[in-house]
This record gives structure tokens, C-alpha cells and sequence, in this order.
């Protein structure tokens, strides 16, 4: 199976910490328990042209997918498509993605999460 996960990030440019938060900025996408990004998926949001470098951390209790944007890409609307895959039944809690300026972790900003059945 196959679930399609899409982020999309708009940008408020004028809240006084955008210029110096907009420098270096992350998204973390976490990878639900029984999935993985696919490989097609993990090579097409490294070619992303807002994304600087992207990298998987599987080590720990939380697997996350991490984009480093970068800097003069930051003011557009940018979409990134996650497609997690998997085999057998499963019961994911997919979202939670989580925005946050490298200097200012402070200033994150989350999603909600989303619980979905996958049947097969």
C-alpha cells in the first residue's frame, strides 16, 4: 500500500521574526510505525526547489524526515507530496509535521495529527 501524505507552507512575511527565522528553516515530517518513504518520494523532495538538503533519521522511537529549505525560497507557497508505504493491514497516525526556524526552535509551529486505517 501506498498513502499519499502533502504539506503545504505559506508564509507570514510580516511578523517581525520572519527575516531572521526565515534563514535557516526546517520541516519535519514524522514517519508513522509500519511505513517508510519511498524511494521515489525521498529523491523527488531532494530535488525540490525549496529544499537545500533532505535527510531520513530513522534512529530512535521516532523516525522523522527532515527538509532543510532553503533561504531564498522561503516567501513561496511550497508543497511537498510524502508517499509512505507499507504492507499488510495497519492502523497509521499520520501528521504532526513540524516547522522550525535551526536558531529559534521556539518559534515552532505544528500540525494536528490524522489517524488512518489502511485495509488491504
Amino acid at each position: 500500500w501506498t498513502v499519499g501524505l502533502n504539506v503545504s507552507l505559506s508564509w507570514n512575511t510580516s511578523d517581525w521574526r520572519y527575516e531572521q527565522a526565515s534563514r535557516a528553516m526546517m520541516l519535519e515530517i514524522p514517519i508513522p510505525s509500519g511505513a517508510e518513504v519511498s524511494e521515489e518520494s525521498f529523491w523527488a523532495l531532494s530535488q525540490h526547489p525549496s529544499v537545500q538538503r533532505a535527510e531520513l533519521n530513522t534512529a530512535g522511537e521516532r523516525p522523522l524526515l527532515g527538509l532543510f529549505l532553503a533561504e531564498s525560497d522561503v516567501r513561496a507557497l511550497a508543497e511537498f507530496n510524502v508517499d509512505l508505504i507499507g504492507t499488510g493491514a495497519a492502523e497509521l497516525m499520520i501528521g504532526g509535521a513540524r516547522l522550525l526556524p535551526m536558531y529559534q526552535p521556539e518559534h515552532a509551529v505544528a500540525s494536528s495529527p490524522e489517524r488512518v486505517s489502511v485495509t488491504v
